[in-house]
């Protein structure tokens, strides 16, 4: 289990950097990381961003259902009704 996470974590990171690539290809004047946090990603991610001094967030949607969210949570949801800043939720 400790290797399959590993890999997850290391695909995980690699697919984080190309995005970043990305977009700072898009938009050069912007200051774009790409980073991995370990705990409550809607914590950290809130907490990083907070620290960073960002005037912007973009967090994924996962798409649940309702019942879903319910016993899951939704990491998109808490950043939009936590986070002092800016919020842009991106779907597919």
């Amino acid at each position: 289990l400790e290797r399959q996470a590993a890999q997850e974590i290391e695909a995980a990171q690699a697919t984080a950097q190309e995005a970043a690539a990305q977009i700072s290809a898009q938009f050069p004047q912007w200051r774009v990381e790409a980073d991995w946090l370990k705990g409550d990603a809607a914590q950290r991610l809130i907490k990083k961003a907070s620290d960073w001094g960002a005037d912007l967030i973009v967090v994924g949607s996962q798409n649940r259902s309702a019942i879903g969210r319910i016993f899951i949570g939704s990491v998109s949801r808490r950043i939009v009704t936590e986070a002092e800043f800016s919020v842009r939720v991106a779907r597919q």
